[in-house]
């Protein structure tokens, strides 16, 4: 088993974040540690956010013209620009926050602009996914009706 180079323990490699350097995989910390190390500064976070986002537009054959300060400038900001729920940006789980930032494409084909783009709660941009804010409302609403009922139900029942 792989030996985090921070906390020094032994882990399964499953518990190690992925690191790609000059061809080849490497194993040297495992994810929380990763999360404190790599992740901690908001200028660290926008330069992975960025640098991923491209790799994916690069895949996708999609426009791209996102920076590191246009990233920067929106984790300083440190709320989800969609919902306004203040960002967790030193999660130390093996996964991600739900209130994790995100870089949500408005609409998917248009690529990764600035014009295109907002950083949300990567929970968000899970709901969203390929559907969009009208789908994800809709599921929404409906989840709130049917919770509603249930607490309505709940409150009638114990009194």
């Amino acid at each position: 088993m792989p030996v985090c180079k921070l906390c020094e323990e032994d882990q399964p490699r499953e518990n190690f974040a992925v690191v790609v350097y000059h061809g080849k995989r490497r194993y040297s910390f495992c994810r929380p540690c990763w999360q404190i190390k790599y992740r901690g500064s908001i200028k660290r976070r926008a330069t992975i956010a960025v640098a991923s986002a491209a790799r994916r537009a690069k895949k996708k054959g999609l426009p791209f013209d996102l920076d590191q300060q246009w990233m920067v400038e929106k984790l300083e900001n440190g709320v989800c620009e969609l919902s306004g729920a203040k960002f967790e940006l030193n999660s130390t789980q093996l996964e991600p926050s739900p209130r994790a930032p995100s870089i949500d494409r408005i609409v998917p084909c248009r690529g990764y602009t600035r014009n295109n783009c907002r950083v949300i709660a990567v929970s968000l941009n899970y709901l969203l996914g390929s559907w969009g804010e009208g789908a994800a409302l809709e599921v929404v609403l409906q989840y709130l009706k049917n919770r509603r009922i249930q607490v309505e139900e709940t409150e009638r029942l114990e009194a």
